[in-house]
This record gives structure tokens, C-alpha cells and sequence, in this order.
């Protein structure tokens, strides 16, 4: 029986994990999906006003990048650039 509870929780969870939709791994399409990903809504104006329109570019933001954006909270800073190595290693 416990047997049996073990497999069909493993099965659950199998299906869970490994379901069709692969729109995970992919990533963002574009900035505003981005950054509503990462619960930073408010810098969706400034990413366009910018230039940084395209996913595919984030990959030389900076530091200074953001800092000549007048994005001032550490946290979100690195909460972005964060998510732009992750974005670069898919």
C-alpha cells in the first residue's frame, strides 16, 4: 500500500513538473513580460524610452546602464542584472 502511495505521488508530481507547456523555458518575449516577471512593472516606460526594447539586447545592460536610468534601489538593480545572467546561460 505505502508502495503504491509512493509511485502515485511520484506520477503526480512527474506530470506536474514535466507538463506540455515549455513557455517557461523559453523566457520573456519582451521587456514588459520581463519586467512584470520580476515584479518591476514601474521601469517598463524608462526601458523604452532608453532603447532597451528587446529581450535580446539586455545582454550588455549594466550597472551604469541602470544608474543613467535613475533606477536607485539596489535591490532592483541587482534583481535585474540577476535576471539578465540568468536570461544569457538559456
Amino acid at each position: 500500500m505505502e508502495s503504491c502511495r509512493v509511485n502515485c505521488l511520484y506520477v503526480v508530481l512527474s506530470a506536474y513538473l514535466f507538463q506540455a507547456d515549455y513557455d517557461h523555458l523559453m523566457g520573456p518575449i519582451s521587456i514588459n513580460e520581463w519586467l512584470l516577471s520580476l515584479g518591476l512593472p514601474q521601469y517598463i516606460g524608462i526601458f523604452m524610452e532608453t532603447g532597451w526594447d528587446e529581450v535580446q539586447y539586455l545582454g550588455s545592460l549594466t550597472e551604469q546602464s541602470l544608474l543613467d536610468m535613475k533606477i536607485t534601489e539596489i535591490e532592483h538593480r541587482e534583481r535585474i542584472l540577476h535576471s539578465v545572467r540568468d536570461l544569457q546561460h538559456r
